[in-house]
């Protein structure tokens, strides 16, 4: 997002989406959500924005159209996917982070290999014990949760 984007969204978007009962937003990344909320959290962390609004984060290398269109050593095999999504899950569970993967039909619901190695990957996560698989809204009421006792 560029310093535009940024002025509009932390100027109008925000706002709107909160004044309309949006719980959270998942639009922006995390080193802009960092710089927006004027927070040093962890990646995987969420942050609670201006407006309200708590950012689940993501990053860009947990796009599946990252992954088999944008690789700067070209595209990623489904194989690779799950490999190296396994593998930041497995960080995440260690720092007791968040990993917000990002699947679209475009991309992995028209191949059988890439729906495959979703369905590998979804199922591996939620086979793990020490995983849990929330919805945004969860995960944004649990982080607000947490915040609330923490300055309580």
């Amino acid at each position: 997002m560029n310093a535009v984007g940024e002025t509009f969204w932390l100027s109008h978007a925000a706002d709107i989406l909160a004044d309309l009962g949006y719980e959270y937003d998942s639009s922006i990344d995390h080193t802009h959500a960092q710089e927006m909320a004027g927070t040093k959290a962890m990646a995987g962390e969420p942050n609670l924005l201006p407006s309200g609004l708590v950012n689940i984060p993501w990053l860009w290398s947990a796009i599946d159209v990252i992954h088999y269109f944008r690789r700067a050593d070209g595209p990623g095999t489904p194989q690779q996917l799950v490999t190296e999504w396994r593998a930041k899950l497995d960080a995440a569970k260690r720092t007791g982070g968040t990993l917000t993967v990002i699947v679209h039909p475009y991309v992995s619901g028209t191949d059988d290999l890439r729906f495959e190695a979703i369905k590998t990957f979804l199922a591996a996560a939620a086979a793990d014990k020490d995983v849990e698989i929330l919805t945004g809204r969860e995960l944004a009421r649990r982080f607000r949760i947490s915040k609330a006792r923490a300055s309580a």
